[in-house]
């Protein structure tokens, strides 16, 4: 069962800094396992599912957290496949937002000038019907290390 969510306003955290973060709860329904950046990094892509109030008949909202860190140090995919609910504090970054379709797949040019897609984004196996706008942008959202708190039932 996918529990509804939340989203807070951290209001005047990361204000001094000049950077707004945001804590969001919200349910895990798509990920990537990561894909190394040639920093030697990798970068991790989650979709989340968010409510916009408490209010159960307001629309899901979805958005894209974005995770940066050592290839060693990303979020198991056991855990993101399992995880009902997830509390992730984060900073807004318009630079990345993205359509749906341009993160299911991987698109690689070969030697004959074919096009190839490769699938890039698992949905969870609970969330396969989820309906995720494919016809607008989804907001895409920076995670810090330490800016996730785990599910209860991992802590």
């Amino acid at each position: 069962m996918i529990a509804s969510l939340l989203l807070v306003s951290a209001g005047t955290q990361g204000r001094s800094a000049g950077i707004e973060k945001e804590t969001i709860a919200g349910t895990v329904v798509a990920y990537d396992v990561g894909l190394q950046l040639s920093n030697g990094s990798c970068r991790q892509t989650i979709i989340v599912r968010t409510r916009k109030g408490i209010n159960q008949t307001q629309e899901n909202d979805y958005i894209i957290v974005r995770f940066e860190a050592s290839c060693m140090k990303l979020i198991p995919e056991r855990i993101l496949k399992t995880a009902p609910q997830w509390k992730f504090s984060l900073t807004r970054n318009v630079n990345c937002d993205e359509l749906l379709d341009e993160l299911l797949y991987m698109k690689q040019l070969n030697p004959t000038g074919d096009v190839y897609r490769y699938p890039r984004v698992t949905f969870v196996p609970s969330a396969e019907g989820e309906k995720v706008p494919r016809d607008k942008k989804l907001r895409c959202y920076l995670l810090q290390p330490g800016g996730l708190e785990p599910p209860l039932k991992e802590r």
